[in-house]
């Protein structure tokens, strides 16, 4: 029997336009993960604190520094990015609480 759009609950409804709302807008702004390999950005504030995201600010991942990606895993996960003179490799998950304030032109790749 197909489900009906008038038998469905409104609160489910709309939380499926709010998912469909939340996934368009998050894919306009590109975050730490988007980065290509070489290409350099300035990051923002993270979207949302954890122990995670504390403990990278500390390491030195604030608003306003400049990182660059270095390397993707095979699979895509873990990458590295270069920040501060340093190399810190994250998962693209927490990558992706970072939003890019700027980015700089793609470095050469030789």
């Amino acid at each position: 029997m197909p489900v009906d759009q008038q038998t469905l609950p409104l609160q489910l409804t709309s939380s499926v336009h709010e998912t469909r709302v939340d996934a368009v807008a998050k894919s306009a702004a590109r975050t730490v993960n988007d980065l290509q390999i070489g290409e350099s950005a300035v990051i923002g504030a993270p979207s949302s604190l954890d122990a995670t995201i504390v403990r990278l600010m500390e390491m030195g991942m604030t608003a306003g520094v400049e990182v660059t990606l270095t390397r993707r895993a095979l699979g895509g996960d873990p990458i590295e990015i270069s920040l501060r003179g340093t190399r810190l490799c994250l998962r693209r998950a927490d990558a992706a609480r970072f939003a890019l304030a700027r980015a700089r032109e793609t470095a050469s790749q030789g």
